[in-house]
């Protein structure tokens, strides 16, 4: 074997291993909490991301007329609106990379510029994932909504909010409830989060009672988990010892040999 044809095969079967899906890590859910602030345009919870947190995640709600402008941070930095999960009383997915994580501080939620009469708010921390967000999902009128990842472990947030009066609001399963069952000043809400969560299709739903179906508004958001090292690292690692073999190889041959392929000369 020619040492130019033990560099084309190690690298074309690299090229190869590095266009294949990886496998990840696990996003593990750190801390959950909930506020439900009826009557309220501005709400602060303590809230503990954990000392591993690399991301805090939350769900807003509000009872609300009009235009709205919000402002939420963690202990003082703003949080970022996930674009496409908002609509209605579903006030979006909002969130922060990188949080504190030097124990519990203030999470401040302020709505401004419309006649706000409540708030409501899922929040969670967790760790393993990386920057930003992936996959977004939005419907309004119903109290399902689907939404297809690409990545495997993935991590799902789902929230529901809409109009109401005495009734109640849940998550259903597969989603494990981060806050529900609250009156935010005549609407309710709920959010859950689902994880580990395969590549493909999926479809999250909440029970809810409320009396004006079109008000019901679901958003969901998807997290993706860090890589696991990929095999490509050991292959690499292998061609140097590759090589060093073939040139010891090269070093001894018979000089009836040819040193590269091993046949014999003519």
């Amino acid at each position: 074997m020619s040492l130019r044809w033990l560099a084309t095969c190690l690298t074309l079967t690299i090229a190869w291993c590095g266009s294949q899906q990886t496998l990840a890590e696990t996003i593990s859910v750190l801390n959950t909490a909930s506020l439900a602030a009826p009557g309220q345009s501005s709400a602060i919870v303590s809230f503990n991301a954990g000392a591993t947190a690399d991301k805090i995640v939350v769900l807003l709600s509000s009872e609300l007329s009009g235009l709205t402008s919000t402002v939420i941070t963690y202990n003082n930095e703003p949080l970022s609106l996930i674009p496409a999960t908002t609509a209605g009383r579903n006030r979006g997915i909002w969130y922060l990379d990188n949080p504190y994580n030097g124990g519990a501080a203030s999470l401040s939620i302020t709505v401004t510029a419309g006649a706000i009469n409540g708030l409501g708010a899922g929040i969670l921390s967790m760790s393993g994932s990386i920057a930003g967000y992936a996959a977004t999902r939005i419907a309004s009128n119903s109290l399902s909504t689907t939404l297809t990842t690409t990545a495997e472990s993935s991590l799902i947030v789902a929230g529901l909010a809409g109009n109401s009066t005495g009734t109640t609001a849940s998550a259903d399963a597969p989603l494990t409830q981060i806050y529900g069952n609250v009156d935010i000043g005549s609407a309710a809400a709920a959010a859950g989060y689902s994880q580990p969560v395969a590549a493909g299709s999926h479809t999250y739903s909440f029970s809810f009672n409320g009396f004006e179906p079109s008000s019901n508004v679901v958003s969901a958001a998807s997290f993706t988990a860090v890589p696991e090292p990929s095999t490509v690292i050991g292959l690499i690692a292998a061609v140097p010892f590759g090589l060093r073999l073939l040139r010891k190889r090269r070093r001894t041959a018979s000089p009836d040999t040819d040193a590269d392929t091993g046949i014999l000369k003519s």
